[in-house]
């Protein structure tokens, strides 16, 4: 049975909320959706199941569980403090003290997890951040027990780098792409792979996951209007800071806008209900 304050407007209250929805609202509700399509992977999950939610960021998976398996535990680590701040609040706010352990922990150094400790571990849209994601991957390994499953994501594209690549013609055509290197890198399977075979694991299976990064309508205008705007904002994190004036990141609004009418059915998509602009993940299941 569902948490009752999951299913309430709780989760709207304090700063701290605010801080989290925020997150979210920068990645279109992206990393959400993904993570809830991750949830038939691991399920059914027997009672006292123990899950690692690794570089767990504001939470989503460890929610995303516990809606449907209120009966596991979870520990839920990241290397960011104001992550973590934002995990023990939930667990005070929705009375998650028996089913859920925050820990300030770097993905590649899970000191303090004993070997074999948890049944699933989840790392969604972290590994491919870690300076050494190999490290992570052993961590991984390690602290799983013997037929155990790991469950690693990462973005193998996204539509709103596509759509700020066309926009930059239009803005700053004489400059090197704007984007984030991560990505390009990551953007074949076999990298993810490579790094889990690399960090121990011999059972590694790749799925390609498609996404949507959407806008809630009615946020700001239109639906069009509201998804260019979230766009935007989204696109400000992949430029560098100081590269782009003020004046140019005000024309990247038209720009995108522009560019998603005259192109957008290239990147637009609708599932479950849901438009915007199309996210792939790649996802490794691995079992130790």
């Amino acid at each position: 049975m569902a948490s009752p304050a999951l299913d309430s407007d709780a989760s709207l209250i304090g700063s701290f909320i605010t801080a989290a929805a925020a997150y979210e609202q920068r990645l279109g509700g992206a990393t959400r959706f993904l993570g809830r399509l991750l949830m038939p992977l691991i399920m059914p999950l027997p009672p006292n199941c123990a899950i690692l939610d690794n570089a767990c960021g504001t939470g989503i998976m460890t929610e995303e569980i516990l809606r449907s398996n209120p009966s596991v535990k979870i520990t839920s680590t990241d290397s960011s403090e104001g992550m973590i701040s934002i995990i023990n609040k939930k667990i005070s706010t929705y009375g998650w003290e028996l089913q859920v352990q925050a820990g300030l922990l770097d993905g590649q150094n899970l000191k303090g997890l004993s070997d074999h400790t948890f049944d699933v571990s989840i790392t969604n849209l972290g590994l491919f951040y870690f300076p050494d994601p190999v490290a992570g991957a052993r961590e991984i390994k390690r602290t799983l027990k013997p037929g155990g499953m790991a469950i690693a994501t990462c973005w193998k594209e996204t539509a709103s780098i596509s759509v700020l690549y066309e926009a930059q013609k239009i803005v700053k055509p004489k400059v090197p792409w704007a984007g984030l290197p991560v990505f390009d890198k990551w953007n074949d399977g076999k990298m993810m792979e490579r790094c889990m075979r690399q960090g121990g694991f011999e059972d590694v299976q790749i799925l390609e996951m498609e996404s949507v990064f959407s806008a809630e309508q009615g946020s700001c205008g239109s639906t069009e209007e509201a998804l260019v705007k979230a766009m935007v904002e989204n696109m400000k994190s992949f430029i560098p800071a100081g590269s782009w004036s003020e004046e140019e990141l005000e024309r990247l609004g038209s720009a995108v806008a522009t560019v998603m009418r005259e192109q957008g059915d290239k990147w637009r998509v609708e599932i479950d209900g849901k438009n915007g602009v199309r996210w792939v993940a790649w996802v490794a299941i691995a079992r130790s």
